[in-house]
């Protein structure tokens, strides 16, 4: 009988935290912001690189709905002539998880992400991710 009344009780407490619209039985994990920087994807082109979030996940399996980029330069503004492929794609919201950026200048930049899901109607953002990209990337040759 006790068995009974504990199964009937935890039914109550579902039932209540549902009708509050709670959700009692999964906790919502935020999604993970993680990103690649794909170094001279164009032959030639050695200011331009790509941002690929496609790992990016949610441990839920929740959809992503987006992915917010932010680029800055390493002591001041990046100026004008930063180019974004797709245009327009400056601390934006995207749905796309790969950009493109053509750099207008050499220097390091700090490019952040914060990615999105959605949990039952309610979205929920990751923490910021940031890494240093250096452009253009020369690798260093081997000293003797």
């Amino acid at each position: 009988m006790r068995r009974w009344k504990s199964f009937v009780v935890l039914l109550a407490v579902l039932a209540l935290g549902a009708a509050a619209g709670c959700d009692l039985l999964f906790v919502d994990h935020p999604p993970m912001a993680v990103f690649e920087v794909v170094y001279n994807p164009v032959e030639g082109q050695p200011l331009v690189v790509t941002l690929d979030a496609s790992m990016s996940y949610d441990e839920d399996g929740d959809p992503m709905t987006a992915y917010l980029w932010a680029v800055s330069k390493l002591g001041g503004d990046i100026g004008e002539g930063v180019e974004y492929y797709p245009q327009g794609w400056i601390t934006d919201t995207v749905t796309d998880p790969t950009i493109t950026i053509r750099f207008p200048v050499e220097g390091t930049y700090t490019v952040e992400l914060q990615v999105r899901s959605v949990h039952l109607g309610e979205e929920t953002g990751s923490d910021i991710v940031m890494e240093d990209v250096i452009v253009p990337d020369v690798p260093m040759s081997p000293t003797l």
